[in-house]
């Protein structure tokens, strides 16, 4: 009676300390995989953020960038000759895509950190300061340069520019700073920036036309190679 009890508690203890490793196993498998996917749902959350006011006022910073620049014809406005909108018909072409206002467009010119865009005096227009592709003439008075100013772009870009020298590509005019950081940072939107450092002072001794931009942006038609050095 003693054996048959014996054996009887071996092999109740022994379901039980099969069932409690299994049920460890089952645990640890199950919380690792509970982790794994909390992991993933963070990770998707960070992607897919709701959009906040101030990423808001951004993303339509460049969408009235594109219409002031390049594409008035994307809400149905036009541009004059010296590159104004009229307000009203910037606010409503925009409302027909979102809810947009007078002062949500005050706020994203007020608050632009490379102010990119004026109002007319009385407030009733608005135009990009520069970087146009459409050809507008923004009034911009011929100015003399510093004696150094700089241009920041992609690595890819540098053989082309040290055979052609700098060109407007796309735009107007060749867009210079006069700050090698600023520079960096333009030259970081197209990969591993570089900077070339030009010689302004003897590009307008040459003859060549300098004008400066509202927001401190400095412009000329075309660099030559010759004014060029890598900085």
């Amino acid at each position: 009676m003693n054996t048959q009890k014996k054996k009887r508690s071996k092999f109740i203890c022994l379901i039980n300390t099969t069932a409690v490793s299994n049920c460890c196993g089952f645990l640890l498998y199950f919380s690792q995989v509970t982790i794994s996917e909390v992991n993933k749902m963070q990770e998707t959350k960070r992607q897919f953020k709701p959009e906040t006011g101030e990423r808001r006022l951004e993303r339509l910073s460049k969408f009235i960038s594109m219409i002031l620049r390049h594409k008035p014809e994307v809400i149905g406005i036009t541009l004059d000759e010296h590159g104004w909108a009229n307000v009203d018909e910037l606010v409503e072409g925009i409302n027909k895509n979102e809810a947009f206002s007078k002062a949500t467009l005050e706020k994203i010119v007020k608050t632009d950190k490379k102010q990119r865009y004026s109002f007319s005096q009385d407030r009733t227009l608005i135009r990009a300061n520069q970087g146009h592709s459409i050809p507008v003439d923004v009034e911009l008075e011929k100015k003399e340069p510093p004696k150094v100013l700089y241009h920041g772009t992609g690595v890819k870009s540098v053989k082309a520019i040290q055979e052609q020298g700098l060109l407007p590509m796309e735009r107007l005019y060749v867009h210079l700073s006069t700050d090698v950081e600023i520079a960096t940072n333009v030259g970081k939107r197209h990969g591993t920036p570089v900077i070339f450092q030009v010689n302004a002072e003897q590009m307008q001794k040459d003859g060549y036309d300098f004008f400066q931009s509202v927001n401190d942006v400095w412009l000329t038609k075309e660099v030559p190679t010759k004014y060029l050095e890598l900085n």
